[in-house]
């Protein structure tokens, strides 16, 4: 596929877009909120149209279960996975799009730019879609998983210099595939 001289200036913004919002993000400690919380002690999870990623879902989903206050019981708070091959454009293996109640998101992309929809009060978030590039997908599924469904819980990217995290980003270069005490922490004094 040829790149018209019109489309790759976009690309290369929205590419430099995802840069920024990784270093800006690096700056930021791991108990630090997207400024949303989840509506929620509990959550469900679809994983029909989650492709080779299901399992990993279902692992985090454990995961957050049987070492936080959050429960996996099937009763509230849809979280879907959906995989597919968005391209390289994209910039990142995953996206992950909390909503309130009313369904509106709760951040634009290509950077987490709060859109006012959700907060961590009165419009908090109450589903979530977390789509999974396959064009760019991590060996590290259990990893990015984890990460992912960290951002539906209002966590955000911390420096990589921070304390063990499983929400560092892929600059960091370590990918903790379980989660460490500081989301343990922060989701316990959080919910």
């Amino acid at each position: 596929m040829k790149l018209s001289r019109k489309i790759l200036p976009k690309i290369l913004i929205v590419c430099l877009a995802a840069f920024l919002t990784l270093w800006i993000g690096n700056r930021v400690k791991a108990a630090t909120t997207w400024a949303h919380l989840w509506a929620y002690t509990n959550f469900t999870l679809d994983t029909s149209i989650a492709g080779g990623m299901a399992t990993y879902m279902a692992n985090s989903g454990n995961d957050y279960s049987n070492n936080t206050d959050l429960n996996w019981t099937g009763t509230q708070g849809v979280i879907k996975g959906y995989e597919s091959n968005f391209g390289q454009f994209a910039c990142y293996q995953a996206y992950t799009y909390p909503s309130n109640a009313l369904g509106q998101n709760c951040y634009y992309y290509p950077t987490p730019y709060a859109t006012g929809n959700c907060n961590t009060t009165t419009q908090k978030a109450t589903s979530s879609l977390i789509y999974f590039n396959t064009y760019y997908l991590s060996s590290n599924r259990d990893w990015l998983a984890r990460h992912e469904m960290g951002h539906v819980f209002g966590l955000y990217h911390p420096s990589c210099s921070a304390a063990a995290t499983v929400m560092y980003d892929t600059s960091c270069g370590t990918f903790y595939t379980t989660l460490q005490a500081d989301e343990k922490n922060w989701i316990n004094n959080t919910y």
